[in-house]
C-alpha cells in the first residue's frame, strides 16, 4: 500500500503562518485554521479526539513535527478506520512503516502489558521489510489476529 507523505515544506510554512502567538505550538483555533489550507475541515472537538495520535498532552497544543504527522495521519486514512489510525499514529517518521518501539506503543494504547521477549518474538515473525519493520499489511495482520 502507498502511503502519501505529506508536504514538509508546505507543512512548515502554514505552521509559522497559523502560529499567531508565536509559541511554535499550534493552540486549537490556530490548529483550525491551519489545517483549512489543506481544505481539511475539522472542529476543535473533532480534533481534541485526533490530538492523542500525536501527542501525549491532553491539551491540543501541537509542534511543528506533531503537525506534520497530523497531516500524514489525516491524508492516508478516514476516522472510522481504526486500525489504519493506530498503524499511522505509530509510524511517527512517515515511512510507511512501523518498528518495535511503534508495535509496543500501538499495543499499550489496546491495554495490553506485552512483555520485552513477546514483543520480540512479534517482530521477528511478523517483520516483512529487511530492517524489521512492520508493513501496513503485517501490521493489519497482526491486529486482526488480536481482535479475531
Amino acid at each position: 500500500m502507498q502511503l502519501k507523505k505529506p508536504d514538509v515544506k508546505k507543512c512548515k510554512n502554514v505552521f509559522t503562518k497559523a502560529n499567531e502567538t508565536e509559541t511554535g505550538k499550534l493552540k486549537p483555533l490556530e490548529l483550525v485554521n491551519a489545517l483549512k489550507e489543506f481544505n481539511l475541515n475539522f472542529t476543535v472537538d473533532e480534533l481534541r479526539d485526533l490530538n492523542p495520535l500525536v501527542s501525549t498532552s491532553p491539551v491540543i497544543t501541537l509542534s511543528v513535527d506533531q503537525f506534520i504527522h497530523l497531516i500524514y495521519i489525516i491524508e492516508n486514512t478516514t476516522t472510522n478506520d481504526t486500525t489504519k489510525m493506530m498503524f499511522l499514529s505509530a509510524d511517527t517518521t512517515q515511512s510507511g512503516t512501523i518498528n518495535r518501539a511503534g508495535v509496543e506503543s500501538v499495543l499499550k494504547k489496546m491495554g495490553a502489558s506485552p512483555k520485552t521477549q513477546q514483543i520480540d518474538e512479534l517482530m521477528e515473525a511478523l517483520a516483512d521489510n529487511k530492517d524489521g519493520t512492520l508493513s501496513y499489511e503485517a501490521f493489519k495482520g497482526l491486529i486482526d489476529g488480536l481482535m479475531g
